[in-house]
Order: C-alpha cells, then sequence, then structure tokens
C-alpha cells in the first residue's frame, strides 16, 4: 500500500494581502488544494489534517 500527505497548512503571508490562505485560492476556478488532491487520486488513503484555527470560519467542500 502507498500513502502520501498533502501539507496544506500555510497561510501564505508571503503573497500579500489575500483573502484565503493560499490552498484555499482558486486556479482556474478550483482551489489550489482540489488541483493538488487530484494529482493524487490514485494514491489509496487520505486523510486530511487541519489545525483548529485554520479549520474556523472556512466551509468545508464536498470533494467527492
Amino acid at each position: 500500500m502507498i500513502y502520501a500527505g498533502i501539507l496544506a497548512g500555510g497561510i501564505g503571508s508571503r503573497m500579500g494581502n489575500v483573502p484565503l490562505p493560499k490552498q484555499f485560492l482558486d486556479i482556474d476556478n478550483k482551489p489550489i488544494l482540489i488541483h493538488t488532491i487530484e494529482k493524487f487520486i490514485l494514491v489509496s488513503e487520505l486523510m486530511r489534517l487541519l489545525s483548529q484555527r485554520q479549520h474556523s470560519g472556512f466551509r468545508i467542500r464536498k470533494i467527492f
């Protein structure tokens, strides 16, 4: 079995004044995190880890 972890905890402070952490910013109408997950779609198990601070205030989107 192959496992992969997607680390998406950065807030993007070097990007300047952006409204969301960088993993939730859209590229081509899709969050960066979704683009990343799609690249890892063949991995047998995915686990999402969020800190409480980053989780609060964000709507969780259904991915699949």
